[in-house]
């Protein structure tokens, strides 16, 4: 299955033998981050499997924010978040981060040391509702820690609050603030009622823990006049976020005050709600199209098979979902227009999905993984590669979107059905498993699948090559 059962076994996954040596790992932007030198933590491995860290939200991030800002880091672990942004803020800008456990903190401290980030400020405290002490509670990957209730097994550690934080250091305006506290979001709002009332930040929460979704979070930022955002993968933006239409998959959530967001929408980061088109499944019908080939204009895939098409093949519906596509991504155009662009193709193949032709669902998936729709698209996605034979066929006579971005620039020269292949697996390893460390076994099925078809990208290259260090197969 694409989506391992056992992915929070995988993640429980505890340390093993003596502490290790420290390393370093570098990141986007020249950024160096001291690990333990073990292929069982959690971080130290995906550093090195990926270069980074998962989260799509951390590149986002990286693109928002610039000189002179100042952001605020509440759990920060090793500072992949704080060591980045501390690295985009300069000239003139500050980054203040708090990490509670000791032997993390230890990491942290020399990250810093490594990066010479002397605007980087370290607290080595929890964040909560009012200062004092807590329990910080024993987990087996020290990523986990969270505060637990007292007589919990764990080590009593510092409290503080954001707003006596905000006091205590003179912030004079906070413009990011990230929470990953394990559970314990709600709980650092209520100790930060003077600083969201009286800046404006872009906040990053964490609202999937574990298999439990923070319920309260949204209703806990909207009470203080924060409006919930999730980032549109594809275009790479923030958008209104609804909880109807919300992904299991989805781990942070964005929440800004409306001036913050239209400054936001004025940068081209994010799709304001009042300039979404109310687009109903009936006024949807009357909307011009762009031309299908705005999608796949210059792909080298098209251009290698563009030939055998029959274009006049398509249904309506898919034509114009192939249009909207092309269009949403337009950097010229608002994030709104971007968004809605990328709407319409799922609605018009929404309607259009009782007998769907093979390049149909292929582009459907694509739709749905450009716009966040993970559980969906990752449904799909299984369906699509245990049909891949009459996919491949389908795909010969009719136009498609290819299955990412990535393999758009892929040319599949005279082998179309392993490109194809490939790319299809490709997309079930970045969509199915955040990284190989939770899927193993599944993750090198796939990954071992892109490389006889002759289509393992880079990333992908060094995904297979950590994950058979990993297994101990050399």
């Amino acid at each position: 299955m694409l989506f391992n059962k056992d992915f929070w076994r995988w993640l429980g996954t505890g340390l093993r033998g003596n502490r290790p040596r420290d390393i370093g790992v570098e990141i986007p932007g020249g950024v160096m981050v001291r690990v333990p030198d073990d292929l069982e933590h959690l971080t130290s491995y995906i550093l090195r499997e990926q270069g980074d860290w998962f989260e799509a939200e951390l590149p986002f991030l990286r693109r928002a924010v610039g000189p002179g800002m100042t952001v605020v880091d509440v759990g920060a672990s090793y500072g992949t978040y704080a060591l980045s942004l501390g690295r985009r803020v300069l000239p003139g800008g500050a980054v203040w981060a708090f990490e509670p456990a000791p032997e993390v903190f230890r990491f942290l401290e020399s990250s810093v040391r490594a990066n010479g980030f002397k605007h980087v400020h370290l607290t080595r405290a929890a964040v909560s509702e009012a200062p004092g002490t807590g329990t910080l509670v024993f987990e087996s990957q020290s990523e986990l820690r969270g505060l637990g209730p007292a007589g919990a097994a764990g080590e009593t550690v510092d409290l503080v609050s954001l707003d006596e934080s905000l006091e205590r250091h003179g912030w004079a305006s906070v413009d990011v603030l990230k929470l990953d506290a394990e559970g314990a979001e709600t709980a650092i709002l209520r100790g930060a009622r003077r600083l969201l009332a009286n800046h404006s930040p872009l906040v990053m929460a964490e609202r999937l823990h574990g298999d439990r979704v923070d319920t309260e979070l949204v209703g806990a930022f909207q009470d203080q006049g924060y409006g919930p955002y999730f980032l549109v993968p594809g275009p790479g933006i923030l958008a209104p976020w609804d909880e109807t239409e919300g992904d299991p998959w989805q781990l942070n959530l964005f929440f800004c005050k409306p001036d913050r967001a239209r400054a936001l929408a004025e940068r081209r980061f994010l799709a304001l709600s009042d300039g979404l088109e109310a687009r109903s499944a009936g006024r949807g019908d009357a909307l011009e199209a762009p031309p299908w080939q705005e999608a796949v204009a210059g792909r080298a895939y098209a251009s290698r098979i563009g030939a055998s098409w029959a274009p006049a093949a398509m249904s309506p519906g898919h034509a114009a979902a192939l249009g909207w596509l092309g269009a949403s991504r337009d950097a010229q155009s608002s994030p709104a227009a971007r968004y809605e662009a990328l709407r319409e193709a799922a609605r018009l193949l929404e309607r259009d999905k009782a007998l769907p032709s093979p390049a149909q669902r292929l582009t459907r998936f694509r739709v749905l993984a450009e716009l966040g729709q993970r559980s969906r698209a990752l449904e799909l996605l299984e369906s699509l590669l245990g049909a891949l034979p009459d996919i491949v066929e389908g795909c010969r006579r009719e136009p498609f979107a290819a299955p990412s971005a990535a393999f758009e620039a892929l040319d599949p020269q005279d082998r179309f059905e392993d490109w194809l292949k490939a790319g299809l697996l490709d997309a079930a390893e970045t969509l199915g498993s955040f990284s190989g460390y939770f899927t193993g076994a599944d993750s090198l099925a796939r990954l071992s699948g892109m490389a006889v078809a002759g289509f393992l990208r880079p990333p992908m290259a060094r995904r297979l090559d950590w994950l058979r260090r990993r297994m101990g197969l050399g």
